[in-house]
């Protein structure tokens, strides 16, 4: 399960935009997630969202950037990857997801599954 906006804390800092509902979630629906919190983040888990063009880009995006760094992969290409890391659904709070986010996970062609209000449910692989 992804939700974006996508961050990650430790007792060092954040990356991206962490928001600490999404654990509440996370005991809800029982799914593996990326992101979260946790008190020392091994610096092998972090470089692997830094290396990782998509979770690179999702953090970069879920921060307030924009979709133009380097390395930006298309979001078809971000969509294969994330499917690789088996990623099935994202979801997007379409209340704290900027505009270039929401955009770039609609370009990605992912069928929308389910709404409510705020969160909006996406199928990756479907």
């Amino acid at each position: 399960m992804l939700e974006l906006p996508l961050g990650f804390r430790d007792g060092f800092g954040e990356e991206g935009r962490f928001d600490p509902n999404v654990l509440y979630y996370q005991s809800l629906h029982g799914r593996p997630i990326a992101g979260g919190y946790i008190s020392r983040l091994s610096p092998i888990v972090k470089a692997g969202y830094q290396e990782s063009p998509a979770f690179s880009t999702l953090l970069r995006l879920s921060s307030g950037g924009n979709a133009d760094g380097s390395p930006a992969p298309t979001p078809e290409a971000a969509r294969a990857e994330l499917a690789r890391a088996g990623i099935q659904y994202i979801v997007v709070n379409t209340a704290t997801a900027s505009p270039a986010l929401r955009e770039y996970v609609v370009a990605m062609g992912v069928e929308e599954i389910d709404a409510d209000g705020v969160r909006r449910v996406y199928g990756v692989d479907p």
